[in-house]
């Protein structure tokens, strides 16, 4: 922001020398210095940056993506100059709304971290060798449902995705207590259909 103000206050003093042009709106020009700010953030944090960039380079392209020229550009800052009290309120709705965004910036990034540790703790638990007969059924069932190629792996969102996609039927967990060693084998038993005892006929009277 502080590299915007000295900016500002430069081309004030060159507005004399520039043909009036029309202004921006004050809801467009908001908008405009939000993305100025934003830039000089990004070059302040970067000392490469910082040393090679050029204010006549780096602004001039948000101009245009706004459709703005710098002419226009200089013209509301010579508005602006000539009354202070405006500029310092469009100034506090600005620092407003990136304080906001900044908020809800780190918000976001607090629940991916999150999400994150929750889906790595999970993934330690399905590859967990060292498990109980009941974990080893669960996670049995669970291995064929998710891919078997870890590169493979889907995005697992706990508080989205309710259910994964598995074919229809209904997974069985069959444990053998004849043989020395219990085994675990799965499969898939189609639903049954459901069929009456007594069969009824209405015979209409």
């Amino acid at each position: 922001m502080k590299r915007v103000l000295t900016v500002f206050f430069l081309l004030v003093v060159f507005c004399s020398c520039v043909k009036a042009g029309k202004r921006i709106s004050s809801d467009d020009f908001r908008v405009v210095l939000r993305e100025m700010f934003l830039a000089d953030l990004i070059l302040e944090r970067d000392g490469t940056l910082s040393r090679l960039a050029d204010s006549t380079l780096v602004y001039p392209p948000i101009l245009e993506k706004y459709g703005y020229t710098t002419e226009q550009f200089l013209a509301t800052m010579e508005y602006y100059a000539g009354r202070p009290a405006r500029f310092k309120s469009l100034l506090t709705r600005v620092r407003r709304t990136l304080n906001e965004e900044r908020t809800e910036y780190n918000q976001r990034l607090t629940w991916l971290n999150e999400q994150k540790a929750l889906v790595e703790r999970f993934n330690n638990w399905l590859n967990d060798t060292v498990s109980g007969r009941h974990d080893f059924v669960a996670k049995q069932s669970l291995k064929r449902i998710l891919p078997a190629d870890p590169s493979d792996k889907q995005a697992w969102r706990m508080d989205r995705d309710s259910s994964y996609a598995v074919p229809s039927g209904k997974l069985l967990a069959v444990i053998d207590t004849l043989q020395v060693r219990d085994s675990v084998p799965l499969y898939l038993s189609a639903p049954r259909s459901f069929r009456p005892r007594i069969n009824i006929s209405l015979k209409p009277e």
